[in-house]
């Protein structure tokens, strides 16, 4: 089986950081004219949630890690020197004064040039985040749907 152009990342972390290198190299390989699936499972799927927090159906432990998780991409920490969110605001503003792309900006843009977000059908199942939760025009597939994309793509990078 020959690759195509194509690229799937895993996004697996809820840390800002690592989210901005997921989009980052996204947008990058969409510059490339790559075809380009970003998988969101587990931590990762917090970057695609609205921003409400729901606990409509949900068992106490379901809505233990809905409390405790970030909400949507303006909410996620940084992984390393997050100081109580301290780290986190130092991070965007140096950004803003640097004039990069915020997070929420970078995710408009890998939209606009067509990445596919993918969320995990069986991460939604264990953390009970129904549809309603998560941000409009996304996919939502199982593993044998990222291996299929996944065996065909030239690259796949997990963060």
């Amino acid at each position: 089986m020959i690759p195509q152009k194509k690229i799937a990342l895993i996004a697996h972390s809820w840390d800002l950081d690592k989210m901005l290198s997921v989009f980052i190299l996204a947008i990058g390989a969409r510059s490339f004219d790559y075809e380009t699936t970003i998988f969101f499972t587990f931590w990762g799927l917090n970057a695609l949630l609205k921003g409400k927090k729901s606990y409509k159906g949900k068992r106490i432990d379901e809505k233990l890690f809905t409390l405790l998780a970030p909400q949507g991409p303006s909410d996620l920490p940084l992984s390393k020197k997050h100081f109580f969110g301290v780290g986190t605001k130092m991070l965007k503003k140096l950004m803003k004064r640097k004039n990069l792309s915020s997070l929420e900006d970078l995710f408009a843009l890998a939209k606009e040039l067509g990445v596919k977000f993918t969320a995990c059908d069986m991460t939604c199942g264990i953390m009970n985040i129904s549809k309603n939760e998560l941000i409009d025009g996304i996919d939502y597939a199982g593993v044998a749907t990222f291996y299929a994309e996944a065996l065909n793509s030239k690259m796949v990078l997990f963060i």
